[in-house]
């Protein structure tokens, strides 16, 4: 937690308009994609601009971390060749960072959600389970990203290109189960852990709706197996870390 907060204090010292710049970044991001949306593609759904915030809330968090666990060895060798500590704390400090900017990002949407006049309902609740897969699922895939990233540099391109393209399967700034039909979003569900966090998420925020139980029963277990599998290899190979970088 120290060293997350000292990342906030850093970025916070370059930043003319202070912690309210994590405020603005989601809402502008909201408001090109929400344009996009319903003046280029001329496509209305309703609460977009909550519908949208709430995707780009959760995707801004993973595609930042996703990023930037890539070179946390790199970045970190200076530390460890001093000090042995746990490889996977730098990614929860990374998490911790983007988290709290993504609690920022709620107040926007809270003001969307007063302009529309949802009504918060118990349902709402559902969104916890969600977000918690979703956590686990980050801090899983980081890990993978940031032991790869010691042994194959070209990572580094590869992610952000993997992000592009699983931005747009994930239904960040459009309902997947509105757009794609009943058939293929059910398939996209199925398959992308991502499109059914945020289709749970919206769900149980703006309508009070259960999750998707099966679907994020299943991603769940196979990051839970995926976690296991690359917190074993990082005890295993982290003594080679500082060797190979």
């Amino acid at each position: 937690m120290f060293s997350a907060k000292a990342q906030l204090k850093s970025e916070l010292a370059n930043l003319s308009l202070g912690w309210l710049w994590w405020i603005l970044e989601p809402t502008f991001f909201m408001l090109v994609y929400w344009f996009v949306y319903t003046v280029i593609f001329h496509r209305q759904t309703e609460y977009i601009a909550a519908v949208i915030n709430i995707g780009v809330m959760y995707w801004s968090f993973f595609s930042k971390c996703a990023t930037s666990s890539v070179n946390l060895i790199r970045r970190n060798s200076s530390i460890l060749s001093k000090v042995s500590i746990p490889k996977f704390i730098f990614v929860c400090t990374i998490m911790a960072v983007n988290g709290f900017k993504m609690v920022c990002a709620i107040l926007p949407l809270i003001g969307f959600m007063t302009f529309y006049g949802i009504r918060v309902s118990w349902g709402i609740l559902y969104v916890i389970p969600a977000t918690i897969s979703f956590f686990v699922m980050v801090f899983v895939l980081c890990c993978w990203f940031m032991h790869i990233g010691v042994y194959i540099k070209d990572i580094e391109r590869v992610v952000p290109l993997v992000l592009r393209v699983l931005f747009f399967l994930s239904g960040v700034f459009y309902p997947i189960d509105v757009r794609l039909g009943a058939e293929l979003a059910d398939i996209m569900l199925k398959i992308n852990p991502f499109a059914t966090i945020i289709t749970d998420a919206r769900g149980a925020i703006l309508y009070g709706l259960p999750s998707h139980w099966i679907h994020l029963g299943v991603h769940f277990a196979i990051f839970v197996v995926m976690g296991i599998i690359i917190i074993a290899l990082i005890k295993k190979y982290e003594s080679q870390y500082i060797k190979l970088v």
